[in-house]
């Protein structure tokens, strides 16, 4: 089912049956057809068959033959648009939740599927196959994503629960926007 909203179409699977079913928060949005498609092929794009098998974030990945074309429709948004860190986290953690529409699948599965990573012997590592190369802003948008997903991992891997971990970064952030809040975390250049 193809959605708009709020200035952008997203496609979503709907995991109720019927002939219209209705939207659930369960409801996945998946990227544009061609993610799915062998890019040798020349076939029309067109999304593969699901069923109550393949309607999970395991099964979606290992249908996708094109993970270049996930950054379009799974990106995380711009810091500008997450009004605290708890949502800015359920996108890393459980999916980012566009209301009307569905669930992206959360971006730690896509990072560690298609995320640049180093083999663990040889230190030698991959570009990302699923975010765009040499594209200064979504270089930006990753970065400033990560920067509070590191942080909220390091408060868990000190022995904060995700709840109190993400309390305290709002207690810390107080009024702030969220990119006024990464401005004010950010180490200062030239600072000793």
């Amino acid at each position: 089912v193809s959605i708009a909203h709020d200035g952008k179409t997203h496609t979503a699977l709907r995991l109720l049956p019927g002939p219209s079913p209705p939207y659930t928060p369960f409801d996945m949005v998946l990227p544009e057809p061609a993610a799915f498609c062998d890019p040798t092929n020349m076939t029309v794009d067109r999304y593969p068959v699901f069923t109550s098998r393949n309607c999970n974030w395991t099964s979606v990945f290992a249908m996708i033959k094109q993970p270049a074309l996930l950054w379009k429709a799974w990106r995380p948004e711009s810091l500008g648009s997450y009004p605290n860190v708890r949502l800015l986290w359920q996108a890393w953690d459980e999916g980012a939740l566009i209301e009307g529409v569905g669930r992206k699948p959360p971006l730690r599965l896509v990072d560690e599927e298609w995320g640049s990573q180093k083999h663990w012997q040889t230190s030698k590592g991959r570009l990302p196959s699923w975010r765009p190369h040499q594209n200064a802003s979504v270089r930006q948008t990753w970065s400033q994503f990560q920067f509070f997903v590191k942080r909220v991992e390091q408060a868990l891997a000190n022995g904060s629960t995700a709840s109190e971990a993400l309390q305290d970064f709002e207690s810390q952030r107080g009024d702030q926007s969220m990119p006024q809040f990464h401005k004010f975390l950010q180490p200062r250049k030239g600072a000793k």
